[in-house]
């Protein structure tokens, strides 16, 4: 799964860069792509956080993925360090039936970006998540197979 993510990663990212090029905006494509790092892994560190669900801020962001609202789910991520707005607005999907995230424009309507929210697996032990979502070593970029792979 880590190379499927990092395939996918590195597809999004184009798609991103597209539509931030057609936007009017000036790009500088290694701002972007570090920026784009930051925010994917601080997501997959959240979602990795809310199966945890032990500290406040968890539960809060396991209660936003499940309610599922968009404006919800920004303002928390954002909250938090994931700015899922920082290259321009977009709408917010959830997906419980897949392990990776999608970043996808659609015509005349604001992008999507479709976080991935499968359940827990079974077998992954709470210190796999606690070592993930403490990680802050800025090379590493993409998590665990274990943990479902976002794109922003």
């Amino acid at each position: 799964m880590a190379s499927t993510a990092r395939v996918e990663f590195e597809e999004d990212f184009q798609a991103l860069l597209n539509y931030i090029e057609r936007s009017g905006r000036g790009v500088d494509i290694s701002e972007v792509r570090g920026k784009m790092e930051r925010v994917h892994k601080k997501v997959t560190q959240l979602i990795a956080g809310s199966w945890l669900s032990n500290t406040p801020e968890e539960v809060e962001i396991e209660q936003a993925l499940q309610g599922k609202d968009s404006d919800t789910i920004k303002s928390v991520f954002k909250k938090y360090g994931a700015d899922l707005d920082c290259f321009g607005s977009v709408n917010v999907e959830i997906n419980e039936n897949n392990s990776s995230g999608s970043f996808q424009e659609r015509s005349e309507q604001i992008p999507t970006l479709t976080l991935p929210y499968p359940p827990r697996p079974e077998s992954v032990m709470d210190s796999q998540l606690r070592t993930w979502t403490n990680n802050d070593d800025p090379a590493t970029i993409h998590p665990p197979a274990y943990i479902p792979a976002c794109t922003v």
